[in-house]
Formats: structure tokens, C-alpha cells, sequence
């Protein structure tokens, strides 16, 4: 609070500046990955209500004037403010450390996985998987860059194995690496707002739906008035 009251003092340039800072620091994808939270209120393409920033402890410290999170937005790096300034869209690239070995038959699957035992660096593979439906063998490596490695080396062989890369958005990766917890979250949120927890309401995105409530029981109560 006493930090708050501080920084209102502060010039406005400076204020947005540290915003900014903030902001880009929050959607990085190793923060991302410690604050599910903004994960899940995430929307189908990664959208959030510029309100639920608002209301971020780490950037309501620094200030809560939506006017100069907006300028803050403008100047971030990481997110991009929607034309009605009233949603960001976190600017997350693509990661392609997923690979595709496709149009493999099951009869072949056995054969493939003697083959992938014979690629010198193994070890960066973190998962694989078949997908019988698909006929495709999926292969997820540490980092893009090994995926690369492995599909130069496999076009490098004499085999016919055929391999693309998966162009997946961070923001749906890190939704799939921490399924089980943001189901955990969203649980839990769902609780809290059945348990009437009004911190729950008091966020943002969370009270649009308390809001809606009422509405509908006002509507109830005014209709058996009638």
C-alpha cells in the first residue's frame, strides 16, 4: 500500500515505463509457466479482459490507472492491446519441438522405434507417442532447436520415414504441460464461486459471471412480482 501511495508520485512516463516492464516480464513463457493463473483466464485465442491485468497484484502495485496500463500495453514488447482497448492479447510465439513422423502404419511402428533407438542424441527426446488413428508417430524434444536436429538427421538417412514439425502457440503448450493443474485451478474456482467466495467475485473476469447471476435472479424475483 505505502508502495502505492509512492509511486503515485511518480512521473506518469516513469510509471508507464515500469508497467511496460512489468508486462513484458509477466508473458514471458518461463513466467507464464509459474503463473497458471493468467493461463487459465486466458480465452480461446490467449485473449484476457485489460481488467484482470488491471487488478494483477504485481501491476496494481505499481499503479491501477487503466489509462496508463493501456499506454503501458502500447509499449509492450509481449502483449498487444484489442481496437475496443478493452482485451490484450499476449504476442506468444511458436514453439516447434514437436515432431511428426507421418503416414507411419502400426506394422512399421516397431521398426521405427529400432531405428529411433539408433539417434545419437536420444536423450533430448522428452516424450513419444503413437497415434494409431493418425498413423502418425509423435516425438517431443527439449527444445526446438534439437527438434530440428533430429529431423536434419532423419532426412539424413537412407530411410523413408517422412517428418514435419508441429507449430503449436506457447500459450496452448503450456496448457497441455500443466493440464492437471489448471484443472486443479479451475476446480477450485469453480468452489469458490459456488461457495460464495466474494474474492473469487472480486476478480474480474470471474465477476462477470457473479454479475450475470444477479442479473438473472433479478429477473426471476421481477417476474414472480408480476
Amino acid at each position: 500500500m505505502a508502495e502505492t501511495i509512492a509511486n503515485q508520485n511518480l512521473n506518469q512516463d516513469v510509471l508507464v515505463e515500469r508497467l511496460a516492464s512489468k508486462l513484458d516480464m509477466l508473458f514471458t513463457e518461463a513466467e507464464l509457466e509459474q503463473n497458471l493463473e493468467l493461463v487459465v483466464k486466458m480465452g480461446l485465442n490467449h485473449e484476457l479482459p485489460l481488467a484482470s491485468i488491471c487488478e494483477h497484484q504485481e501491476i496494481s502495485t505499481i499503479s491501477s490507472d487503466p489509462n496508463l496500463i493501456k499506454k503501458a500495453v502500447m509499449k509492450s514488447k509481449q502483449i498487444t492491446l484489442n481496437k475496443d482497448q478493452n482485451f490484450i492479447q499476449p504476442n506468444l510465439p511458436i514453439k516447434r519441438n514437436k515432431v511428426f513422423v507421418i503416414n507411419l502404419s502400426l506394422e512399421k511402428v516397431k521398426d521405427f522405434e529400432d531405428f529411433l533407438g539408433s539417434y545419437a542424441k536420444k536423450e533430448s527426446v522428452l516424450d513419444k507417442e503413437y497415434l494409431q488413428r493418425e498413423n502418425n508417430y509423435k516425438l517431443v524434444f527439449e527444445t526446438d532447436e534439437k527438434a530440428k536436429s533430429f529431423v536434419d538427421w532423419l532426412r539424413s538417412t537412407d530411410k523413408e520415414y517422412e517428418a514435419i514439425f508441429h507449430n503449436e502457440s506457447i500459450g496452448v503448450a503450456i496448457k497441455e504441460k500443466f493440464k492437471d493443474k489448471i484443472k486443479e485451478i479451475e476446480i477450485a474456482n469453480k468452489q469458490n464461486f459456488a461457495g460464495g467466495d466474494m474474492n473469487y467475485y472480486n476478480n474480474p473476469l470471474n465477476s462477470l459471471q457473479y454479475n450475470m447471476m444477479n442479473m438473472m435472479m433479478m429477473n426471476m424475483n421481477m417476474g414472480g412480482m408480476g
